[in-house]
């Protein structure tokens, strides 16, 4: 019993000093538990990754389809900036006798293009949207206005502003010239007045006008100028300007341009004398404050508070791309 004891007793001994004694079991189970734990925020981790990487991708593509479209739009104003190059009816026409009815000398008349808009080729006449296609607004290409032979008033100055870039391209050195009222003579539109009339030949004129010189051509740029005309309505027309806008920023540059009806080619006044661009939101109820404007390759508008335009928007998307894919921190 006591050889039994003793063996049992050094048993014992050799067990609880043995190198084999799973001393480290309650660390195992602690270890395991650990480990779930961070594979479990590993993996909420890796989920929240994966959607963020979805939001990023989505807004890429968002970004990129925005971006797309602006493009679209600052594409369409740069052709419709000048006059179609397809085969439309009587463009050529046009085009010609542009040059050789209404430059008379070096001097182009503005009243001239207006009438043979009216009355010669082209034959287009004032339609309201409403009436032409049933919207409530609504810009016509210029090639659409040409073939409908129809168009409202920013229909007439988008087309007038492509037929001046057109007669720019065409001959080089022409000054325009138009009428203004308040004369005590006649102003002739139609034929040039280099041409001599019998007393049996017709002419259009404007009685009670004088000329007006309104600079080169050459070296003039046409903008689209849209307006409240009253209480009521708004007019769009023509604005020649010795300065080039290339941003919202510069569209105050616009002082002092020269400004004329597309639908008659009278001249009307100066930007900061007769009209105004608009710079608070209280011009939104002035006559003659100018709330958009359309240039060769973009178009400007004032709204809240201040002037955007599709180049504005386009270097927004631009800026949102390279803060989405900027490292984090950077």
């Amino acid at each position: 019993m006591r050889a039994c004891k003793r063996t049992k007793v050094r048993h014992e001994r050799h067990q609880k000093h043995s190198p084999y004694l799973p001393r480290c079991s309650p660390c195992h189970a602690y270890c395991q538990s650990d480990l779930f734990d961070k594979e479990q925020q590993l993996n909420k981790t890796r989920v929240s990754l994966e959607e963020q990487q979805a939001k990023v991708a989505a807004i890429s593509t968002d970004l990129f389809s925005l971006e797309t479209n602006i493009n679209a739009s600052m594409a369409w104003f740069k052709v419709n900036a000048q006059l179609p190059t397809a085969n439309i009816h009587l463009l050529d026409i046009f085009k010609t006798r542009m040059i050789s009815d209404c430059v008379d000398g070096s001097e182009l008349n503005l009243a001239c293009i207006s009438y043979l808009m009216a009355n010669t080729a082209f034959n287009i006449h004032y339609r309201t949207d409403p009436q032409s296609t049933g919207k409530a607004d609504f810009l016509q290409s210029v090639e659409q206005t040409i073939e409908s032979q129809w168009g409202d008033c920013e229909d007439y100055s988008l087309l007038f502003k492509a037929e001046l870039n057109y007669a720019r391209q065409a001959q080089h050195g022409l000054s325009i010239v138009t009428f203004a009222g308040g004369g005590n003579g006649d102003f002739r539109v139609y034929p040039k007045e280099s041409i001599p009339l019998s007393g049996s030949d017709s002419y259009w004129y404007v009685p009670n006008a004088h000329k007006i010189q309104l600079g080169s051509l050459d070296s003039i740029n046409a903008y689209v100028i849209c307006f409240r005309a009253d209480s009521q309505n708004g007019h769009c027309t023509v604005a020649l300007s010795q300065n080039r806008i290339e941003n919202s920023g510069q569209i105050q540059l616009l002082a002092g341009a020269q400004v004329f009806e597309s639908q008659t080619g009278q001249y009307l006044g100066t930007v900061g004398n007769e009209y105004t661009v608009c710079s608070s939101n209280d011009c939104l109820y002035q006559a003659r404050a100018i709330m958009l404007v359309i240039s060769d390759s973009d178009l400007y508008k004032f709204e809240n508070g201040e002037w955007t335009s599709y180049s504005d928007y386009l270097a927004r998307v631009n800026a949102a791309r390279q803060e989405l894919s900027a490292p984090n921190g950077a």
